[in-house]
């Protein structure tokens, strides 16, 4: 480990790539504070201060506290990972996209091209609906200070340029900094909020929120990927695709004599927590999404 950090000094390009990623990184961090404009910002402060001991303070761990700001980044990076995952199911269903894929890296170029429009279209749509519920009062009364069409207007602009920026950040660092982009920024968000998340961690567990669900016979079951951990590792590619990797679910499912799950999905698990309603409606209950890296599975 020492004579990697050595490296880095010894190696010009390198340094240059580390340099970028925390340059990008800390343009990112510096827009979560950006208030979106219009905002009264106390009365969304106090509403995610009274929020902060439950569950829906958990949501503003995840957009680094730019949810709490309602900056400019409030959408964060999830209509890009939603469109993505989208795309990456309409693959399995719809043939031309299928064979689309099929057709290597340009084919793969006209996907992304498409997810990025998708992004646009969803981040207007969720920022039509933040603006409406700003003014209806759900993020405190007084929230708004001027309602109407110009302010919702300004707030779906605002918040889907934020998205696109992020979008674009998240590739130049894939392209010209280290690691992927996209996956960096859904770390450094959370690692900003790490202090505080555990103080609300804390507070769940002291007002006994957690424990109506323990009573209700909720269970969490956390197994490793094939490939990860201590599980086995074929040779073969094609024993990674999403037909094996949800089979496995299936297969662990029997194992337990579980008939339904609910399937939490993070990193490269999301792809097969969207799998499993598309492959096995049958032994999937519901599907919760956490974030899902950029790219898809290649044979």
């Amino acid at each position: 480990m020492i004579g990697g950090i050595q490296n880095i000094a010894r190696i010009p390009e390198l340094r240059a790539r580390i340099f970028f990623t925390f340059g990008m990184l800390a343009v990112y961090r510096v827009g979560c504070a950006v208030v979106t404009p219009g905002i009264n910002t106390n009365v969304i402060r106090d509403f995610f201060e009274q929020m902060s001991g439950t569950a829906f303070g958990m949501f503003n761990l995840f957009s680094g506290g730019a949810l709490q700001q309602m900056s400019i980044f409030s959408l964060g990076i999830m209509p890009y990972i939603s469109a993505t995952i989208i795309f990456q199911l309409l693959t399995v269903v719809i043939p031309q996209l299928e064979q689309l894929k099929k057709e290597g890296e340009q084919g793969q170029k006209k996907i992304n091209q498409w997810s990025r429009y998708a992004t646009i279209v969803l981040a207007l749509f969720q920022g039509m609906l933040i603006a409406t519920a700003l003014e209806n009062g759900q993020f405190g009364q007084g929230a708004v200070m001027n309602p109407g069409w110009g302010f919702r207007l300004m707030t779906m602009i605002t918040l889907t340029t934020g998205t696109a920026f992020i979008m674009w950040l998240g590739e130049q660092v894939t392209e010209r900094g280290i690691g992927n982009g996209i996956s960096l920024v859904i770390f450094s968000s959370i690692v900003v909020a790490i202090p505080s998340g555990m103080f609300q961690m804390f507070d769940l567990i002291q007002t006994d929120q957690f424990s109506p669900l323990q009573e209700a016979g909720f269970r969490v079951i956390v197994p490793d990927q094939r490939g990860y951990g201590a599980s086995d590792c074929p040779e073969a590619i094609e024993s990674y695709d999403l037909e094996h990797l949800t089979g496995d679910m299936v297969g662990l499912l029997d194992a337990l004599e579980i008939e339904k799950a609910i399937f939490v999905g993070h990193d490269w698990g999301g792809f097969v927590a969207w799998g499993m309603p598309v492959l096995h409606p049958d032994r999937t209950a519901g599907v919760i999404g956490v974030n899902t890296p950029q790219g898809v599975f290649t044979r």
